[in-house]
């Protein structure tokens, strides 16, 4: 899975402010990316994309009929190296399915939520609280962060994405 096009953030700088009281002349340049570096942590997480944005896919060589994509939700498929193949389930469990073949399939799908109110709370309350414990802490977006708190954890759980762990 390769991000062709990176996404714009999940979570504003003027609704992080809000959330965590920040009322002074913070550096916005700073929280953008402190809240871009947080959303990639959660989205790695929990296999979910916030925002949309274009992904590369490469399936395995072999005979199946059907493949699950590693990430939910997925909007549509932009481009396909089979033309036989279709997805099925873009939005709870992705998969892309093809009459009986051998090879490999190359795609590139738009994934993530189009409406941004569609983005699960949890998910963006996680980005919130990751992205404060970095600020709070002084912690730059480069730098090595400690693991994650208890409740960002609990948050990425709830909605974390597993899929099924099989190729048909």
């Amino acid at each position: 899975m390769r991000v062709i096009e990176p996404p714009a953030l999940a979570v504003p700088v003027e609704a992080f402010k809000r959330a965590v009281h920040l009322d002074g002349p913070d550096d916005d340049l700073l929280i953008a990316e402190l809240l871009a570096a947080a959303t990639e942590v959660v989205e790695t997480a929990s296999r979910r994309a916030l925002m949309p944005r274009l992904v590369a896919f490469e399936t395995p060589a072999g005979r199946w009929s059907r493949w699950y994509l590693p990430i939910a939700p997925v909007i549509e498929l932009v481009e396909i190296s089979d033309p036989a193949a279709r997805l099925v389930r873009g939005f709870t469990e992705p998969a892309l399915e093809r009459p009986a073949a051998e090879g490999a399939v190359s795609l590139t799908a738009l994934c993530g939520h189009e409406d941004p109110a569609r983005i699960p709370r949890g998910l963006c309350q996680a980005v919130i609280l990751l992205a404060k414990e970095w600020h709070d802490a002084g912690i730059g977006p480069a730098e090595s962060a400690p693991p994650l708190s208890f409740g960002i954890q609990r948050l990425i759980r709830q909605a974390r994405y597993a899929r099924p762990m099989v190729s048909e």
